[in-house]
């Protein structure tokens, strides 16, 4: 049986053609690069074609380089905000118990507290004031 044909349903040469992209064909996020494929397509010879696909993927090239950038610096900074949230919920919590009673769990959340924030300041004073480094048992 056949189907009855539908205003909406493109033909199987029109799916083919939708779904085959040239390799000249680069989505609209770069505009610079579309730019560039123009000149690639009106290149008058190989060298100037040649020229403009290296600018093309120096261009692209680039773009991803700074996306990477721009990622590694907010992973830092959540990395930060992260520390500084867990400081103050560990600084609260053994508050609350040295308030409490329980003064060796409370201290040991303070120290937890700045160790987060102040990693260095900790290892300093693990090994002066308990007079071993931290590696040692």
């Amino acid at each position: 049986m056949k189907e009855p044909p539908d205003e909406n349903r493109r033909s199987p040469e029109t799916q083919l053609a939708e779904r085959s992209e040239s390799p000249l064909a680069i989505p609209q996020k770069y505009p610079l690069v579309s730019k560039i494929e123009q000149r690639i397509v009106e290149a008058k010879d190989a060298k100037e074609a040649a020229f403009f696909v290296q600018v093309r993927d120096e261009v692209i090239r680039q773009d991803t380089q700074q996306k990477k950038e721009d990622f590694a610096i907010k992973a830092q900074r959540r990395g930060f905000w992260f520390r500084v949230g867990s400081s103050a919920a560990f600084l609260a919590t053994g508050a609350g118990l040295v308030v409490g009673g329980f003064t060796l769990p409370g201290f040991f959340m303070i120290g937890g507290s700045v160790a987060l924030v102040a990693p260095d300041y900790a290892k300093h004073f693990v090994k002066t004031v308990m007079g071993r480094n931290e590696g040692n048992e």
